[in-house]
Order: structure tokens, then sequence, then C-alpha cells
């Protein structure tokens, strides 16, 4: 779990903004020139903290990225933005709001309702911070939330701090030594995936207990586990019931 700390940083909820390298970038930015002139951003990310972002792919669906990684495949001038009402209980919000998502499909339905199993980049990140209790882009539904309606904020909201120079100077310190920011990444990806891994295997070795010995006392004692479980719990996930 990031620390719980205004100076931490990178810092939790940050948003990332950037133009892939690629041709179908540039038609997904061109796209959106009638959404917003000055549109330049492809894709959105949010940070988890420790050099480690999450966001929503075609490739992979809902996943937990290495900071460095998603830059190498982006065009230099990428953004970062941070939303000024964001404070520390916030931020653990947030960090679970975005997990909850890990590993949903990418959703290829633009501008249609939004579902329970998948999401596009800049989807995911206004259904996080919704669920995290934050109204942004001016109240947009997750799914018409574009990289574009970022980029307006990037260009003349008071809601939204460009932190963008403070992430060029983390990565010329993790340049010059690698190794603390790797091992912070990863020891945090292992973690939330470590806690989706025993939400999901708790609750399938319970299912597995009510099918195999259907009595009243077995539904019973099942039933208490999942309330004792459920008071200690750190994480929900949105596929938890969907074995």
């Amino acid at each position: 779990m990031p620390k719980d700390d205004k100076d931490a940083f990178p810092r939790v909820g940050d948003v990332l903004l950037v133009r892939g390298a690629g041709k179908k970038s540039s038609t997904i930015v061109g796209a959106q020139k009638v959404l917003y002139q000055r549109a330049r951003s492809s894709h959105v990310a949010l940070c988890l903290g420790g050099g480690a972002f999450i966001h929503s792919t075609a490739a992979s669906g809902v996943h937990i990225e290495f900071f460095p990684a998603i830059l190498s495949e982006s065009q230099s001038n990428w953004t970062v933005l941070r939303l000024k009402a964001l404070d520390g209980a916030g931020r653990e919000k947030l960090f679970s709001a975005a997990n909850y998502f890990l590993e949903q499909g990418y959703n290829r339905g633009f501008m249609l309702p939004e579902n329970a199993t998948s999401s596009f980049c800049s989807e995911f990140a206004a259904k996080a911070y919704r669920q995290a209790g934050f109204e942004i882009i001016s109240g947009k539904k997750p799914s018409q939330v574009f990289p574009a309606d970022f980029d307006r904020e990037a260009d003349g909201s008071e809601e939204w701090l460009d932190v963008t120079d403070e992430y060029r100077s983390w990565l010329g310190r993790f340049e010059a030594d690698t190794t603390l920011g790797i091992a912070e990444f990863k020891f945090l990806k292992s973690q939330i995936e470590h806690l989706k891994a025993r939400a999901r295997g708790g609750e399938i070795m319970l299912r597995d207990a009510e099918k195999d010995f259907p009595s009243a006392g077995m539904k019973k004692a099942v039933t208490e586990i999942r309330d004792e479980l459920e008071k200690h719990r750190k994480m929900r996930f949105w596929d938890e019931k969907r074995e």
C-alpha cells in the first residue's frame, strides 16, 4: 500500500496524459478535435504511487504498469495533472477505487452506456474517481469522458494542478539509479496482486464449501466467515463473485 503522506511521491491519483507514438494514437487525437480543438492526448493513466500507474489498454485491459514503460511507447510531450481537492483520505479511497477495476477488459464501445466488466482508458479514470467520491470533468458520465476532456482541464481548469515538472525530476533521479524505483514498483504491484488473488481464492473456497456440504449449519458457518473477513477487508474487486 502507498504511504499516506502528503510528501509521498509519485502521488496516488495523479493523472498521466500521453500521446502514443503510432498512427492509431494520431487518429484518436484527430477524432477528439470535434470535442476539444486543442486535443493532444490519446491515453490516460492513474498513479498508484511508487512509479506504478494503472490504466486500460486494448491489449491488456486494466492493468498496472511502470511509469517509464508507459513513456517508452509515448511521445515526449506528456503531462501529469493533480486534483487539488484530493487529500490524504481521498488518496486512500482512490487507491482502492482504482484497483477495484483491476483486470477488467477494454471497452471498445465508445459513447455507449457503461458496463460493469470493461472500461477504456479515460472511462476507467473517471470511474475510479467517481467510486472514490469525487466528481471530475464537470460530472460527465465516465463512458463519455475522453483524453481530450483532461487536456481541456490542463489548459484552463482551476481544479487541477500541472505537476509534470515534478515527474520529470523523478525520472531524472530514477535514471541515475534505477534499482530503488524498480524495486518499489514491483513491491507495490505484488501487494495489490496478492490482495486480489486472496480475495478471489477465499470466495471460491467458501462457495465450494457451500456446494459440497449444502447444510443449514454449513451455510451459517460460511456466512459468519464472510462477515468476519468483511470486517478486515482492505480492498474489493469487481470480479470477486464472477468466477
